[in-house]
């Protein structure tokens, strides 16, 4: 009998408890990413389509490299049209700038012109400026970008790990670390997405969703979907792209700007400079503004001489074989040595070097041909085609 009572017992209780819950699949979440590296602004009217037209189907995400702001705008010294190409990309509606190495040697060159009058985040997630105060730091650029899409919390980072053209008071915070500590912090609550310039193996096991930087002149297009934790992209066809009319008439005339600027009499020569000596009084004039000893680049940068009397600055730009930005930095006088021994690139003066450090002051095109191993690296204010202008008006030596 009592086998019967407990077992009668059991049965009433099984019968008493609740069905069992059917287990709801959280709903899939999706949205479209473009990210564009280009240094062409002529490409911008298009990306204002492909904006609207994706933001039809669902909710989308624009990125830009910097990239885009390292054209003749920069060589030129064009700063006032630094304003006219932000304000077209804040009609955009760019959400962030993506934040390249490039970038570095532009920033206090530009800063105030880009953050005075941007709508967008410049995103550098792990790159900081020491402080006076030792140990202390600061976010040179915004560290995260936060967008809430249907009801989602989405951060972006951008996460750099190539130091190479790094100011001296300028350091990346480790990205494994720093990434670690991001996603413990955020990863709980929101969806994290991370540019990098390198996808390292370790990043594999973090929960957030990687996109690498692109490389070259690139337009990519990515359905990203978010379901059960886990992310997938799918590539999208971009379809073709006539270009929003009222932009393509923004861009016209920046074009025009920079063609006037090059249309424009610069200077006054006193003489005619054969291309000799143009290149040695010009290389003095730049040594001794720096206070350098080695002027580098890769073949003579002068590539002929200029006529008396005045001279537009298309025929300065026309000269010069680079017009981009120039790098000082301290380089050992073995290194220099050997360099000279080799002879594979331009060095002014060809001159045994008598100091064991010596101060060099290179062109962007050599510092990456050669990696030159340059340290406490700065950046002069001027471009190579600025410097020209500068030293022609001065009528150093002639």
């Amino acid at each position: 009998m009592k086998v019967i009572r407990y077992l009668l017992s059991f049965l009433l209780l099984f019968a008493c408890l609740p069905p069992k819950r059917e287990v709801v699949k959280p709903p899939a979440f999706s949205f479209d990413l473009i990210y564009c590296h280009s240094t062409s602004f002529e490409i911008l009217p298009k990306l204002f389509s492909l904006k609207e037209s994706l933001s039809q189907e669902q909710p989308t995400l624009f990125f830009l490299t910097s990239d885009i702001f390292l054209n003749d705008l920069l060589n030129c010294g064009e700063k006032s049209s630094f304003f006219s190409l932000v304000r077209i990309i804040n009609r955009i509606g760019v959400d962030a700038v993506l934040i390249t190495p490039a970038l570095f040697p532009f920033f206090n060159k530009f800063k105030k012109e880009v953050f005075d009058s941007s709508q967008f985040f410049l995103l550098a997630s792990n790159l900081f400026q020491k402080q006076e105060r030792v140990g202390a730091k600061k976010p040179v650029f915004h560290q995260f970008l936060n967008k809430k899409l249907a009801g989602h919390d989405l951060i972006f980072l951008n996460v750099l790990s190539d130091s190479n053209l790094l100011p001296n008071d300028f350091f990346l915070e480790a990205p494994s670390s720093f990434l670690k500590k991001r996603i413990t912090l955020h990863g709980k609550t929101s969806l994290i997405g991370c540019f990098v310039d390198t996808l390292p193996n370790s990043f594999s096991s973090l929960p957030a969703l990687f996109l690498r930087l692109p490389r070259g002149e690139s337009l990519i297009c990515y359905r990203v979907t978010y379901e059960m934790e886990n992310y997938s992209l799918k590539p999208l066809t971009i379809p073709p792209l006539a270009g929003k009319p009222t932009l393509k008439e923004s861009v016209s005339l920046l074009e025009k700007r920079i063609e006037n600027f090059l249309n424009q009499e610069m200077v006054e020569t006193k003489q005619a400079l054969s291309p000799e000596r143009f290149s040695s009084l010009f290389f003095n004039f730049l040594l001794k503004r720096e206070k350098a000893d080695f002027f580098f680049a890769v073949k003579n940068p002068i590539k002929g001489g200029l006529k008396k009397g005045k001279v537009k600055s298309q025929e300065i730009w026309a000269n010069l074989e680079e017009r981009g930005f120039l790098i000082l930095g301290l380089l050992p006088k073995e290194k220099i040595d050997e360099m000279m021994e080799k002879r594979e690139i331009y060095i002014y003066p060809l001159k045994k070097p008598t100091k064991k450090i010596c101060r060099v002051l290179a062109t962007k095109d050599v510092y990456r041909k050669e990696r030159l191993p340059l340290f406490q690296i700065s950046y002069p204010p001027n471009s190579l085609f600025e410097s020209t202008v500068n030293f022609l008006r001065a009528g150093y030596g002639y």
